[in-house]
């Protein structure tokens, strides 16, 4: 593996798929290969301290409002570490803005750098970022695409299809959770004999928070003992807390909040099924695969997704979970009543869920992966 420079301002502290996804493989390089180039945060060097490569915190994006673009700092700060450290590789995080800079140090230095595409970073920038997305996607050494359905549209933006490695995001091992903790949940939120409906996002409109809450008011008729638990915050939690008022649903809507890990994870454990159903926004917007079916899976849990690009690739229909159309209230409906109703589905179900995950989606894997795609110069 060659020496290479990571930039990302998603990474831990910060919370998130991407910065989780960034930090798990970190951990598995070679300790003498990889650094990390990121932003200032809390709590940063509590985290820092514990990895065994060095992670540089500056600030990337400038302030100034007279200078454009503002990832030109970036550019600055990346090319000196670049030289003092003799990195032999820029592993661009994201394809705007960290792709651009990858993208000037190449035509500055010689240095060549592979990016990674996450799904929407390459849908929604339109005009001039759209032309920058395609210079830097057509100059990459390679391109890394979160899921098949990604790798398949930036081929179709005429990026050689070579270049292209599909790498989809693993999980974690699951943690145990105590029975007391789970315990806890239930006295907390009053969910004792109760089948938890989950899921786990950020609250934003294309998510598919109003889908679920609006199959409950039906799934309620034949399973009364039934509450959607929605953990995670978000600009949307607002306008949903309204929407389950008007609905007359107080009583079977939990919202959390942003949760710790550990308090996901016993969420996790406790639920009968978890939905996440994301529908396309306006822009263009769309869930690049879905690691939280995933981690839903690695507990053993059924799940209920949307039947798009991606997410199919997560989950499997009819045999890790059910795929319903995006938008579609009563097929919803129908798929988590066909769980809710048939314990013996439902364990079928979470039990193949589980054990592909324990096969296919290892980090350790991915690492190695990305290790390969770190290793040597050229599209060869």
């Amino acid at each position: 593996m060659k020496k290479t420079l990571l930039i990302s301002d998603d990474f831990p502290p910060k919370i998130g798929g991407v910065a989780n996804y960034y930090a798990q493989i970190c951990k598995l390089l070679p300790l003498d290969k990889i650094a990390v180039l990121t932003i200032p945060a809390a709590a940063a060097y509590a985290f820092d301290q514990h990895q065994g490569y060095p992670v540089y915190r500056q600030r990337l994006l400038s302030r100034n409002p007279f200078l454009w673009p503002k990832w030109l700092t970036a550019v600055r700060v990346a090319g000196r570490y670049v030289r003092d450290q003799h990195f032999e590789k820029v592993f661009a995080g994201q394809i705007l803005p960290y792709g651009s800079v990858a993208w000037v140090l190449w035509r500055r230095l010689g240095i060549p750098y592979i990016v990674a595409a996450h799904g929407m970073d390459i849908r929604i920038p339109r005009g001039r970022k759209r032309w920058m997305v395609w210079q830097i996607l057509r100059n990459a050494e390679r391109v890394i695409a979160n899921s098949y359905a990604t790798a398949d549209y930036i081929e179709h933006l005429g990026i050689e299809k070579s270049k292209i490695v599909v790498i989809t995001p693993a999980v974690n091992i699951p943690v145990t959770v105590k029975e007391s903790e789970l315990q806890n949940l239930r006295e907390r939120y009053h969910v004792h004999e109760k089948r938890v409906v989950l899921t786990v996002s950020r609250l934003v409109p294309r998510k598919g928070h109003r889908e679920v809450i609006s199959a409950l008011s039906s799934l309620l008729a034949n399973i009364p003992a039934c509450v959607y638990v929605i953990v995670g915050d978000g600009p949307e939690i607002g306008l949903l807390r309204q929407f389950v008022q008007v609905k007359k649903l107080q009583d079977s809507v939990i919202f959390t909040g942003a949760l710790a890990d550990t308090e996901v994870s016993a969420w996790y454990e406790l639920c009968d099924v978890f939905v996440m159903t994301p529908t396309v926004d306006a822009e263009g917007d769309v869930e690049g695969f879905g690691t939280v079916y995933l981690e839903a899976a690695s507990y053993g849990k059924p799940v209920v997704g949307s039947a798009m690009p991606g997410i199919s690739e997560a989950v499997v229909h009819g045999v890790t979970g059910i795929l319903v159309p995006p938008g579609n209230v009563a097929e919803l409906k129908n798929a988590l009543e066909s769980i809710l109703r048939n314990p013996g589905y439902a364990h079928r179900l979470g039990l193949q869920a589980h054990d592909r995950v324990l096969h296919e989606y290892t980090w350790k894997n991915r690492a190695g992966l990305i290790a390969s795609v770190l290793g040597s110069y050229g599209c060869d």
